[in-house]
């Protein structure tokens, strides 16, 4: 087995953990299909995780359409969902006029293979002027198609020499085996599994309101004229009986070491193991050392956190509290592992404090920060921290001015979020490779910030996203994050800057920006890594490919520096 197909291995086995693990506990058709737009997603996590950390510079954008022209089979839940969206966002008018054009469509298509529905130009029935109208739901066969040129897209379906490739085969084989974990997943469930043309079938279900029905009852939900054509001597019924009896054969288990293979290539650095060992259970008082599981319900989501407690406290006196944010695709412990704060909690004497996100299971989880998708009002992650914090107070002496935020990447990015919105508790924040992504913030007082970044950072680029991300990715630039925060604490606009003196021969070097002071005592320092990439520095990143990690200076030591030097100012 060759490199690409263990990575596919691993991406199929751990895809299918995740979504399994998230799977309704009591299905109906709205259920399972909220679970289908999360699985999905998924999907589109893994393409455009490795292209963020591969070096692909990816052209597709939404609605480019040179996909939409070839032969597109579907699952019976990816028409339902589709459906299901076209009934929200179309129109009864519009919706039976599609119908009626994917019928006629239908008609034309069963006459034609795939080379002379190219050859005919017969664009995909939900393009709306040149423009996918489903783009956020459209089917896992739609979503591994990626490509480095446009122009050369454009090339190849008009039937002209092109020279250079246009898709990159480790991001579509990926995606391909994720997408296949989705699917057999269902399968695996006993729901309709057969492959479908996707107009026939839309078609179908655009006229037949019974058909989630079907789906719910596992019976086979589209015709057999809706069956995508296969290859003579094929035979689909035996293929998924083949398939599932593969299925129920396979040992159940898809294995700590493969999830975290894969976690480590989607997003970087996701470790083995809490070193100080899983989380206690929740009935152990917060005071003891070690690590503690808590939770709470916030606006119908079940939310949960661990809290590290060094030994050695003193009780006598309140105990300052630092939050880390996980990056996104990661949890609590993974960022506990990956910054390695506990070890400055046991010098400094602090409580470290790993909040987890929402997503999938409880491993691929993200913040609502923005920058990897607009702010929306759900979940309400800023509630949540507040709350989480007065569950903290409940146990704990905390003190109310020593409250600190800091995050990687996407948690870095939630850090800016609650210095915007929870100035009230959050007393300053530090952020690692995760840049401001607020529209407008608007804190009630100045909070300090400390932000670290490398500048050959390809995952939160310092220079702003690219046009290899998607679409749905905006967050500002290291410079215009810097120029926002040190206006909002009324910082000179000009810093004290200085190099550190450079000891390692690791390709790095340190330059330190110190705006300030502003308004009550604020600063803002900027740490440039020169050199480094989506790294917690001082620490070693457990994958290479997220670029390089200084050791030059311990993000950790500097972080609780500043922090110290930035406590809540007192009420005037």
């Amino acid at each position: 087995m060759n490199e690409l197909q263990q990575l596919c291995h691993a991406v199929h086995q751990s895809t299918r953990q995740t979504v399994e693990a998230a799977w309704p506990a009591e299905p109906s058709a709205s259920a399972l299909l909220d679970w289908t737009a999360a699985a999905l997603n998924h999907v589109g996590g893994t393409i455009a995780g490795f292209c963020q950390v591969s070096r692909a510079e990816i052209d597709c954008r939404a609605g480019c359409s040179f996909c939409c022209w070839l032969q597109i089979d579907v699952r019976a839940h990816e028409v339902l969902l589709i459906t299901r969206h076209l009934q929200a966002a179309m129109p009864e008018s519009g919706r039976l006029a599609l119908a009626a054009g994917a019928r006629r469509t239908a008609a034309e298509l069963r006459s034609m293979d795939d080379g002379a529905r190219r050859r005919e130009q017969r664009p995909c029935l939900l393009l709306k002027d040149g423009l996918c109208s489903v783009y956020e739901w459209r089917p896992a066969a739609c979503r591994r198609y990626v490509s480095g040129s446009v122009a050369a897209c454009e090339a190849q379906w008009k039937g002209e020499a092109v020279e250079e490739g246009i898709q990159y085969p480790l991001i579509a084989e990926t995606g391909r085996a994720a997408a296949a974990a989705v699917h057999q997943t269902f399968v695996r469930e006993g729901y309709d599994g057969y492959s479908y043309n996707l107009p026939v079938a839309l078609a179908e279900a655009l006229d037949d309101p019974t058909a989630a029905d079907r789906w719910l009852r596992k019976e086979k939900v589209f015709s057999a004229e809706a069956e995508s054509r296969t290859p003579a001597g094929f035979s689909q019924t035996q293929a998924l009986t083949g398939l599932r009896a593969a299925l129920a054969a396979a040992a159940s288990r898809a294995g700590l070491l493969v999830l975290l293979l894969w976690s480590a290539v989607m997003v970087p650095g996701l470790p083995a193991a809490e070193p100080g060992g899983p989380p206690a259970p929740a009935s152990r008082p917060l005071n003891e050392p070690g690590n503690h599981a808590r939770n709470l319900t916030v606006d119908g989501l079940a939310r949960s956190w661990m809290v590290h407690v060094p030994g050695g406290m003193d009780w006598s006196r309140p105990v300052p509290v630092v939050l880390l944010l996980h990056g996104a695709g990661m949890n609590g412990a993974m960022m506990a592992s990956f910054s390695g704060m506990n070890a400055q909690a046991a010098t400094s004497k602090f409580i470290a404090v790993y909040p987890n996100g929402t997503g999938l299971a409880e491993t691929f989880l993200t913040w609502n920060s923005g920058g990897i998708g607009p702010v929306r009002k759900q979940p309400d992650d800023v509630r949540f921290i507040r709350l989480l914090l007065d569950n903290l107070a409940g146990e704990l002496k905390v003190d109310p001015l020593r409250v600190y935020a800091a995050g990687l990447s996407n948690g870095g990015m939630m850090a800016y979020r609650l210095a915007a919105e929870l100035s009230d508790r959050i007393a300053a924040i530090a952020a690692v490779g995760g840049t401001l992504a607020l529209p407008d913030p608007a804190p009630g007082r100045p909070v300090s910030a400390m932000h670290f970044h490398g500048t050959e950072d390809r995952i939160v680029p310092y220079a702003g996203p690219r046009q290899r991300h998607p679409g749905r990715m905006s967050f500002l630039s290291v410079p215009e994050t810097i120029a926002v925060w040190t206006r909002l604490t009324n910082c000179p606009p000009e810093p004290v800057s200085k190099m550190v003196p450079d000891r390692f021969e690791d390709a790095t070097t340190v330059r330190i920006s110190t705006y300030g002071p502003g308004k009550r005592g604020s600063e803002v320092v900027l740490v440039d890594i020169v050199g480094g990439g989506h790294t917690w520095p001082g620490q070693k990143p457990p994958v290479s490919w997220i670029g390089r990690s200084t050791r030059e200076i311990s993000a950790n030591q500097r972080i609780w520096a500043f922090f110290e030097k930035h406590p809540m100012p007192e009420q005037p």
